[in-house]
């Protein structure tokens, strides 16, 4: 079960539901994913990038896995995977109309 609470990168997930499958584990009927999770969009990735590369020597180290994402969530703009069954809501909350 991913929770909630969880961030989910969806390219990762299908790397990590096609690896389980090719190694005979079947996720049917077993694989329960929180319609509520926050979704890791790729420009969260790029912005984390950029703000880890914007700091120059100061670096924190990120793994440039989508941080931002977080900042999403809290500010109200967190784009959620029951947003994806209906294209106007996504496109709402993703362009901030």
């Amino acid at each position: 079960m991913i929770a909630n609470w969880i961030f989910v990168d969806p390219e990762v997930l299908m790397d990590e539901i096609n690896f389980l499958e090719n190694q005979g584990f079947s996720l049917k009927n077993k694989l329960l994913i929180s319609y509520r999770c926050h979704l890791i969009i790729p420009y969260h990735k790029a912005l984390d990038k950029a703000y880890e590369n914007a700091r120059g020597k100061n670096r924190l180290g990120t793994t440039r896995r989508g941080g931002p994402t977080y900042a999403d969530k809290v500010a109200y703009h967190g784009i959620r995977f029951y947003e994806l069954v209906d294209w106007k809501v996504f496109e709402k909350n993703l362009f901030f109309n």
